[in-house]
């Protein structure tokens, strides 16, 4: 079943789930403050039309009415011997309504009593009220179990273990943060990414909240430490009373532009919590299937577009013939570049190939990578690879930028998202991201070819060399397989790995994707344990093996450990690009040196 998720995603690029089942109740004459989960056994039609609504607006999996039917909720109204029936029958519904053209998702919700050790249900207790909850779902055939709107971290992982142990089926735990950023008990949405990270899940989440805006912020932050697919599943605003009417404010239309919001940040599950009904689902599901911002029309190339032939750069020639060899350098904060400059003269002696240029990471504001790159190429004739970051960058912007870059002679540029504003020193900046990685990539083939995406001409092509980067570490391997084949479909020629420990891994990983691309691999030099512990736990995108850390605890130094995983790299990939300790670039000259000496290029 989880590969036919995955199918999904590969055929349409998005999951949708519905939106509100007991919210959506209320506005059809169900009393405020009756049970929800009652309605399965008195009223089955109505949960059914629901359903019917929500499948009818075009999603692909419908969540059951059972997100209080548990024995802690249920004895609230009396109800708590009718667990089972109660649960059975609200998936015998969601599958008579679905006949077979959606998935079926068993919404499980928290306890009505916080968990210990925060609070006093005792966790046997909660363990069995779960299991008594997925019993009768189980039995009836969901296709999946969708943990939603927890806030205590250690009952969600309670829940997900009870769910792993009784089924093989997908499980996506989703929590929420009313503040966008911990929840009431204190657990921030890096703890939930953290903890959940090694979990074997389809997906992890946020859903419900204060409205589409909150969301935006944990999504942020989540995206930054999963390796996971996302979901977001949002709530309809900040619920409000006219008169005796309960209603939700954001209306379909802005609730879909969040929606539209989220995907271009990653997001590719996407759904609707408290307040949100059939409108809001229809209206998501209209942008995502017709205005889906990954797509870009490239218009048949005109004649009088002038097509040079460009001679391949000094990088593309190098990944050609030889173990290529980069140094990763930051552009300066500050205005000054002798300093920078003398440290970049020492590497051009040590023989290095290339300069890779980051483009304000860590959401640190430095001087712009395609300036620094020009003026590092200029100055000190070294060939460059300019990161260019979509993140924060309207289209416009974008386009401005690459044809900068072209006009300035940077060809080499590895585009990445880049690092959310959320962990920088503007956190309060408005994020902007008119198309991702995978658009500028094509936006580029586009511009490769002589235009535009409005059709109009350059006058001339670019000659860009275009690369990406991908994660050999990741988690869910198949999704990051699946998004570098994007990627090379649309021009990706190379790609810069995460930084890499275990040589086996990036081999599998090589081996696994198939693809005709060239491999320049991460290669951090270490400056004792306490670095290695700090980059493992605290930047996004880094893992560094336990076995790593005890090395460098006994003694073996970080230019050691470089040095054997590097002589390891060669035969596997094409090049490695080392990032050296903060303000001290000239260390890597050591590296340099030593891969020129045991691939005979002194």
């Amino acid at each position: 079943m989880e590969n036919f998720l995955e199918e999904i995603l590969l055929n349409k690029d998005y999951i949708l789930f519905d939106g509100a089942m007991g919210t959506y109740l209320y506005s059809r004459g169900v009393p405020i403050g009756s049970s929800t989960m009652e309605i399965n056994l008195s009223n089955p039609s109505l949960i059914r039309k629901i359903h019917e609504e929500y499948i009818n607006a075009g999603v692909d999996i419908i969540k059951t009415n059972t997100w209080s039917a548990n024995y802690s909720k249920l004895s609230q109204y009396n109800l708590e011997n009718k667990v089972y029936e109660i649960n059975f029958r609200a998936a015998e519904i969601a599958n008579e309504a679905s006949k077979g053209r959606v998935l079926i998702a068993a919404s499980i919700g928290p306890l009505s009593k916080t968990v210990e050790p925060l609070g006093g249900m005792k966790r046997n207790i909660a363990y069995q009220i779960f299991r008594e909850q997925l019993i009768p779902l189980l039995d009836a055939g969901v296709d999946l179990i969708l943990l939603e709107t927890f806030q205590n971290l250690d009952e969600l992982l309670l829940a997900l273990k009870v769910a792993k142990e009784m089924s093989n089926i997908p499980v996506i735990p989703q929590m929420t943060f009313p503040n966008g950023f911990s929840t009431i008990y204190g657990y921030s949405v890096m703890d939930f990414a953290k903890t959940l990270e090694n979990e074997e899940v389809f997906a992890i989440g946020v859903n419900c909240g204060l409205g589409p805006w909150h969301l935006l912020k944990s999504i942020e932050i989540l995206r930054s430490y999963t390796s996971h697919h996302i979901s977001a599943q949002p709530n309809a605003g900040v619920p409000k009373f006219l008169g005796d009417t309960l209603y939700y404010p954001t209306d379909p239309l802005h609730f879909s532009e969040y929606g539209i919001h989220y995907y271009r940040l990653g997001v590719r599950i996407l759904g609707g919590c408290c307040g949100t009904t059939q409108k809001h689902i229809a209206e998501l599901y209209s942008k995502l299937s017709m205005k889906r911002p990954k797509e870009m029309v490239i218009p048949k190339l005109k004649p009088e577009v002038e097509m040079k032939e460009w001679t391949p750069t000094l990088l593309q020639s190098s990944l050609k013939k030889f173990f290529t060899i980069l140094v990763e350098v930051d552009p300066p904060r500050r205005l000054s570049l002798s300093k920078i400059f003398r440290a970049l003269m020492k590497l051009r002696a040590a023989g290095v190939d290339a300069i890779n240029i980051g483009d304000n990471p860590l959401a640190k504001p430095r001087i712009n990578s395609i300036v620094f790159a020009h003026l590092v190429m200029e100055n000190l004739g070294l060939e460059t690879v300019a990161h260019f970051r979509c993140r924060d960058k309207n289209l416009l912007a974008i386009i401005s930028d690459l044809k900068s870059a072209h006009i300035l002679g940077v060809r080499n540029i590895v585009v990445l998202t880049g690092d959310p504003i959320s962990i920088g020193e503007y956190p309060h900046v408005t994020p902007v991201m008119d198309i991702g990685a995978t658009g500028v990539i094509k936006l580029m083939s586009m511009m490769n070819r002589g235009q535009m995406p409005d059709g109009s001409l350059l006058g001339e092509s670019t000659s860009f060399y275009i690369g990406s980067v991908v994660n050999p570490n990741a988690k869910n391997l198949m999704k990051e397989i699946r998004l570098l084949k994007k990627k090379v479909k649309f021009g990706a020629r190379y790609v810069l790995t995460q930084p890499i420990f275990q040589t086996e891994k990036l081999k599998r990983f090589i081996k696994k994707a198939d693809l005709n691309i060239h491999y320049i691999t991460g290669i951090i030099l270490l400056k004792n344990e306490k670095h290695a512990i700090f980059l493992n736990d605290e930047v996004p995108g880094i893992e560094i093996p336990d076995e790593i850390i005890t090395k460098l605890e006994e003694g073996y130094s970080g230019m050691e450990i470089a040095k054997e995983v590097l002589s390891k790299l060669l035969g596997i990939a094409q090049g490695a690009y080392i990032i050296p300790p903060a303000r001290n670039i000239s260390l890597a000259g050591e590296l340099v040196e030593y891969v020129k000496s045991i691939t005979k290029r002194l």
